[in-house]
């Protein structure tokens, strides 16, 4: 986040299944960070609704 200027008010103003948050949720693969933890950080709603937005984002490509 901070590689993209993006401050917690701005993710906060993105709807909870924004592609750009989905995106950022996608490094989970590439850390340890927990569902619970993106879907704090990144105000996604529950770990249930990350995992959602995931799993889409994995069939269109």
């Amino acid at each position: 986040m901070k590689l993209l200027d993006l401050g917690p008010d701005q993710l906060a103003n993105w709807r909870k299944g924004d592609a750009r948050k989905v995106r950022l949720a996608r490094l989970r693969a590439e850390t340890t960070m927990t569902l619970d933890w993106i879907a704090d950080h990144l105000h996604m709603g529950t770990a249930a609704n990350v995992a959602l937005c995931l799993r889409r984002a994995g069939k269109t490509k």
